[in-house]
């Protein structure tokens, strides 16, 4: 809510500049007054500008031009300056100004044209221009409504006919899904698959101990790093060997239940047992004080 509030106010900061330097450009007022303004931005914007530019009152002294945003939800004051300039940014209708303005001896001028629909505006002044010239600004301002019409009917008929393709790719989408359901439900209860299931759990359970059982990961491993890979990840880890195989040949393996007992025994007597300072397991990785047994076991296995 927040964000969508900042990118209005943005928005209408942007416009009010814009508007505010046309004013000062084409117009060139030394004062303004600005009635039925929400925000000050407009205000701001003719000051910086170039435009002495105040908010509207009875009291106050008479202005050259005259911004009135939003005609439709104001009265017209009594007295009004040469030039009157109609800003519409909520609501397009101006019938009741206009007919107000033309009793009162003001008139469309025609060479101030609106740019868009974030500029949407009028200009009077009590200059009266010449005949052929006001039909041909009428004419124009007509133009430039029937272009604005015409391709608006083309774009809601462009838009009708998109609407009309995605809702029928929509429907085929739905038919599709509806039948491969249908497929999915005739295979799952056939009798081929419900004979077949045997067969599909072997498969899965064969593939899960593939990836688990420590003599195929170790496989998997040789052919992944070669048996260089494998030597120095056991060099790595000298006191972990790799899963599915011995750090050493020759008994490794097979000392590791008495590892364990003879660790819990040594910790419960409390004995911190200490290698030399020049052997090489310390060195090597060891990340502690490793125990007799299990030196014991590398150096026998080693040799």
């Amino acid at each position: 809510m927040q964000l969508e509030k900042a990118k209005e106010t943005k928005q209408d900061m942007e416009r009010c500049r814009l508007l505010a330097q046309r004013i000062a450009e084409e117009l060139a007022p030394a004062t303004a007054a600005v009635l039925n303004a929400e925000t000050p931005a407009l205000e701001k914007a003719l000051h910086r500008a170039g435009v002495d530019a105040n908010p509207f009152t009875v009291a106050a002294r008479q202005a050259d031009l005259l911004v009135v945003e939003d005609p439709a939800w104001v009265e017209m004051p009594a007295q009004l300056p040469g030039q009157v300039l109609l800003v519409f940014t909520g609501s397009n209708v101006a019938e009741g100004w206009a007919e107000e303005l033309a009793r009162r001896g003001y008139y469309r001028d025609f060479r101030w044209r609106s740019r868009g629909r974030a500029q949407q505006s009028a200009l009077y002044c009590t200059v009266q221009p010449a005949t052929a010239e006001m039909i041909a600004g009428y004419e124009k301002e007509l133009d430039l409504l029937r272009d604005r019409m015409v391709r608006a009917e083309r774009t809601c008929n462009e838009e009708a006919a998109l609407i009309e393709r995605l809702r029928s790719d929509l429907s085929l989408s739905r038919s599709h899904a509806k039948n491969l359901e249908k497929t999915l439900n005739e295979v799952t209860s056939s009798t081929f698959w419900k004979l077949t299931w045997p067969m599909r759990y072997v498969v899965s359970k064969s593939r899960q101990i593939w990836h688990t059982f420590p003599l195929f990961v170790l496989l998997g491993q040789l052919r992944r790093d070669g048996i260089s890979g494998v030597r120095e990840h056991a060099r790595a880890l000298p006191g972990e060997p790799p899963a599915g195989r011995p750090l050493c040949p020759g008994g490794a393996a097979g000392q590791a239940g008495k590892r364990s007992a003879c660790r819990s025994q040594d910790q419960h007597r409390g004995a911190s047992v200490q290698h030399p300072a020049g052997f090489p397991g310390r060195d090597a990785g060891f990340r502690g004080e490793p125990d007799l047994q299990e030196l014991g076991a590398l150096l026998r296995g080693c040799r």
